[in-house]
């Protein structure tokens, strides 16, 4: 009986020690898990961040283009409106001269008319 009683007491004790090594063995895998997960969100992450600096530097390079085109709109129109004022300032001496030159005509037929 005493045989008996070690035996039963034995098989406790391997069941306990076999349980006790599947809780082992479940919570190694429990923490290997949580480390993959806790790797994959790095990673992700990561790639969250890399994607917002690669949005960031895009809007940045568009603003810089942005920019340069205004500038050059503004100075091709400044341009124009030299080229245009310009214009503006032989016409107004053009006007003057063929005003100038009228009355020189005007002044000379009047003489030939007095002659």
């Amino acid at each position: 009986m005493a045989r008996l009683a070690s035996e039963i007491e034995e098989e406790r004790e391997r069941k306990a020690k076999a349980k006790a090594k599947e809780r082992e063995a479940a919570m190694r895998v429990i923490k290997e898990n949580m480390q993959e997960k806790k790797k994959k969100f790095a990673e992700l992450e990561e790639v969250k961040k890399k994607e917002a600096e690669q949005v960031e530097t895009n809007m940045r390079i568009a603003l810089e283009k942005e920019k340069a085109r205004e500038l050059a709109m503004q100075e091709r129109s400044n341009r124009i409106q030299a080229m245009m004022d310009n214009m503006a300032d032989v016409v107004k001496d053009n006007g003057k001269e063929l005003q100038l030159k009228q009355e020189r005509d005007y002044i000379k037929q009047c003489l030939e008319k007095d002659e």
